[in-house]
């Protein structure tokens, strides 16, 4: 990274890092030996800095992303880090994400934003429309 490290996920021997220069980093913990060991994936798409991440339950290859430029993205790190999902609905940062499989097995990820908001994602359905959670 080139700037602040903000988020850690960590799942099995993976563990991913997001900071303030936007970039998301995979390193395959049995393959990092030093400090200029080379990332499993840099993912690279969003505009601003990654504040939470989260490996995806049961589809454990699969990271979520969430960043100052109130989007989420589902990256598949093993794919050459390519970005299969963009999430629009949080109209402020995004400032934490936690996924989960709920008790039919799909998977979810609820969200949080500086904009007042707790949303929940259906991340076994396309549509992009999630459920508010009024606190």
């Amino acid at each position: 990274h080139n700037d602040r490290v903000n988020a850690l996920a960590v799942a099995g021997t993976l563990v991913a890092s997001g900071s303030n220069d936007a970039i998301v980093g995979v390193w395959e913990l049995a393959n990092a030996v030093g400090p200029d060991s080379p990332p499993l994936a840099l993912l690279a798409g969003h505009s601003d800095a990654i504040i939470s991440l989260d490996f995806l339950p049961i589809k454990t290859l699969l990271l979520a992303s969430g960043s100052l430029d109130a989007t989420i993205r589902i990256w598949n790190p093993a794919n050459g880090g390519s970005c299969l999902r963009l999430i629009y609905g949080h109209i402020n940062h995004v400032t934490a994400i936690t996924a989960f499989a709920d008790e039919h097995g799909r998977i979810r990820l609820a969200s949080a934003s500086s904009d007042a908001t707790v949303r929940l994602w259906d991340l076994d359905n396309d549509n992009d429309d999630p459920d508010e959670i009024t606190m």
